[in-house]
Parts: C-alpha cells; structure tokens; sequence
C-alpha cells in the first residue's frame, strides 16, 4: 500500500502503525514524489490526503490498473 501526505509526520505515523501490523506501506510526500514513486511501483490501496488538484496528478493514468483509493482529508476544525 501507499501513504501519501504533504506532511512528513502523518506519513511517519501511518508507517510505523501498519508496519506493526505486517504491511509494506510506500510513502510519498506531496503530489510530485508521489508521481514519481506510483509510476514505479502500483500499490493495491493508496491511502491519500491532499487536495483535490493535487490528488488528481498523483493517480496513475493507466485505466487498466486496478486501484483502491482511500482518501483521508484533513479535520474541518483544524486551522489552516
């Protein structure tokens, strides 16, 4: 699986927990490294939380692939 975020702590947090667990998990941070990782290696779910243009970008253009999306987004009471 995958794990993507624009904030390195929340990616080292979801690692550590589903490693514990027995997963493999690909971490990116933002859309860009995360292109760049995707076109390499095509996880079976990408947990996600970026905004919507960014999220976009980062999906593989491969309509063929058979991808799960779990998209996370932040908590609305959190400031900006």
């Amino acid at each position: 699986m995958s794990a993507i975020d624009d904030q390195e702590s929340n990616i080292q947090v979801v690692v550590a927990a589903l490693g514990k667990l027995g997963f493999e998990v690909l971490s990116a941070i933002g859309g860009a490294q995360a292109s760049q990782r995707l076109s390499v290696r095509r996880p079976d779910l990408i947990l996600l939380d970026l905004p919507g243009a960014c999220a976009q970008c980062t999906m593989p253009r491969q309509p063929s692939c058979m991808l799960q999306l779990l998209y996370i987004p932040e908590h609305p009471s959190k400031p900006t």
